[in-house]
């Protein structure tokens, strides 16, 4: 059996650690990121890009993503003014000025740290003072609020870490719950809100029938009141109609009565003229007036008169001595 001696032990050793230091002598980088180096704790100055590095095997490296990356936090707890604090899901998108990778890493640490440190701790504080004016939890839900809250925390931690080389790109509140009681008693006043909801369109159905009902019974009623309007307008034509028929043979009689009247009034003042005429004096001219007529007709003959005989006619005898 070989004995192996000191001396081989120690070329051993010496080809371990140059086969170490000769793995260690390059760094490869991947894309979006970047690498800072230390030496025995010193922060070199530095920065490895994406691509392969010869370096100092003893060196060693700290990965920073440079791309724009999300930092989440989970359960956020937010408060309000009504002493009631609800939770919710923020996100933060982020990203890291490869230059200010080596300022980083000697006063912050990794870029673990740098998330921790500059983003949650922050962020924390900001959702707290963000919090002071929200009236009420509910709140919370309304796009108003959410876009206050997010536009406050954006400002709020782009002011600090912009100085550290890292631009906050955007805000966003997810997941948003309410504490129980609030959520109890928001969803007590939605039923109340349906139940009322409900009602009122019963109402409103009920109101729609109703005026329906009202529009066909005016309609019925004007319908009624149209057609006794014709008829009363045909039975006063009718009526009149008749009137003028009846006034037109009354009118007939009636002229024809008034033309009787006027012909016995005139008839009437004829014989009450005449009868005024008639004097005594005319009577006895128009007795002689006979008497001369029948003279002058007389033949000489004697009438006979029978006595008794119920006649007063006397002929007179003054003309018997005249010859003819």
């Amino acid at each position: 059996m070989k004995t192996v001696t000191g001396k081989q032990i120690l070329l051993g050793l010496v080809a371990a650690a140059i086969a170490t230091l000769a793995l260690n002598s390059y760094t490869i980088v991947g894309a979006g990121t970047v690498k800072t180096a230390t030496y025995f704790g010193d922060v070199q100055d530095t920065y490895y890009r994406e691509g392969l590095h010869i370096v100092n095997p003893l060196l060693d490296f700290d990965t920073w993503d440079i791309k724009e990356l999300p930092f989440e936090m989970r359960g956020v707890s937010i408060p309000a003014k009504d002493k009631f604090k609800s939770s919710a899901d923020i996100t933060i998108m982020w990203s890291i000025d490869p230059a200010s990778t080596i300022s980083l890493r000697n006063t912050i640490g990794t870029i673990d740290d740098v998330a921790n440190k500059l983003m949650k701790q922050p962020l924390l504080s900001l959702v707290r003072e963000a919090g002071r004016g929200v009236e009420k939890s509910q709140d919370l839900f309304t796009e108003q609020t959410q876009n206050k809250l997010q536009s406050f925390i954006f400002n709020g931690l782009q002011d600090i870490v912009k100085p550290y080389g890292i631009t906050i790109s955007q805000v966003y509140i997810q997941d948003i719950v309410l504490p129980e009681v609030i959520t109890n008693s928001i969803i007590t006043t939605k039923k109340i809100e349906e139940q009322k909801a409900q009602e009122r369109a019963r109402l409103e159905q009920k109101s729609l029938v109703y005026e329906r009902s009202v529009r066909e019974s005016k309609a019925k009623a004007s319908a009624a009141l149209n057609n006794k309007l014709a008829t009363e307008h045909r039975a006063d034509g009718e009526l009149y109609a008749s009137m003028k028929k009846s006034d037109g043979s009354v009118y007939s009689q009636k002229l024809k009565a008034d033309a009787v009247l006027y012909a016995a009034e005139k008839q009437a003042k004829a014989n009450e003229l005449l009868g005024k005429s008639v004097t005594k004096q005319l009577l006895d001219l128009k007795k002689i007036d006979v008497d001369m007529q029948k003279a002058v007709s007389w033949d000489g003959s004697v009438p006979a008169t029978l006595m008794g005989a119920g006649s007063s006619d006397v002929v007179p005898l003054y003309h018997i001595n005249n010859k003819k």
